[in-house]
């Protein structure tokens, strides 16, 4: 029987059965074709050449990347423009400059005066207080926040409170040990010949310091006002304890404040333009750090 099903599917019937199935396979899709979806192939590219493909995709990808990037050259502006208006950052970038200028002024005035009287004008009692200004230095600062929290508010012999003003940063922030130190160490390296020829010509203390000992120190100068600006511009827990009101308060102490209730673009575009100013300033005594 087996042979006899060979022959019948070798035979002319056979044949003339394919050939009628072959003519009728473009249009019935032979069998399962007309019974289930092509799943080779998504629908709708059945007719369509490959380099059309091609060229349909690439099209839709540069529409897309033409549209993201419309996207982003249009939403820069409003986002920085809502930073700098609705979230009033112009109004706490100016109190943080004022706060960094004002500690900037008071740690120049102190590194530098008394700098110039341990190491130029040398009293009597010089070590004993270049002694108490480093053992200062192993004091942690948090240990000093209550005692100099309670001066600021009642300070002696004065019946008037520093709280709730920018005299409450910057009154603590010219006592800095460290800048004195640097500024003492720098001027014991100056040569003591010019402080002489100095004297001889007539130059009392003051005239000594203003026209020869400042000129010769403008590299210590920019260390330690680079120092002080970022010091005080990153400084959070000091300014959020002594000023409340938000009018007056710096970026350091707002943006934490305004962080859950803005948006982060809007964020991210004010933390931006508060780090405008300490990378300018860097740069701009870049040269005098280095050396």
């Amino acid at each position: 029987r087996a042979d006899g099903w060979a022959e019948d599917l070798s035979g002319p019937g056979a044949r003339n059965m394919g050939a009628a199935g072959f003519e009728q396979g473009p249009t019935t899709h032979s069998f399962g074709g007309s019974q289930r979806p092509d799943l080779d192939r998504p629908q709708g590219t059945l007719d369509t050449p490959p380099e059309n493909v091609g060229i349909g995709a690439q099209l839709i990808a540069k529409q897309q990347f033409n549209f993201n990037l419309h996207h982003i050259n249009t939403s820069q502006e409003p986002v920085l423009r809502e930073a700098w208006v609705n979230v009033h950052v112009g109004r706490y970038l100016w109190n943080t400059i004022v706060v960094a200028f004002g500690c900037w002024l008071s740690q120049i005035v102190v590194a530098t005066t008394g700098g110039y009287a341990l190491s130029v004008l040398r009293p009597r009692y010089a070590k004993l207080i270049y002694g108490l200004l480093l053992a200062t230095l192993f004091v942690p600062a948090i240990v000093l926040l209550v005692p100099l929290y309670i001066e600021i508010v009642n300070p002696p012999f004065i019946d008037h409170s520093f709280a709730e003003s920018y005299w409450a940063i910057w009154l603590p922030a010219g006592a800095t040990a460290f800048n004195v130190v640097i500024m003492k160490r720098f001027f014991d390296n100056l040569p003591r010949e010019i402080f002489e020829a100095a004297r001889v010509d007539g130059a009392g203390p003051f005239r000594l310091f203003w026209s020869v000992v400042l000129p010769m120190s403008r590299p210590i100068l920019g260390v330690v006002s680079v120092f002080a600006v970022i010091a005080t511009w990153k400084d959070y827990l000091w300014p959020l304890l002594v000023i409340r009101d938000p009018a007056i308060q710096p970026l350091s102490v707002r943006l934490p404040i305004l962080a859950p209730t803005t948006d982060l673009g809007v964020f991210i575009a004010a933390l931006t333009i508060s780090t405008i100013i300490p990378i300018a300033i860097f740069l701009l005594f870049q040269r005098l750090f280095l050396n």
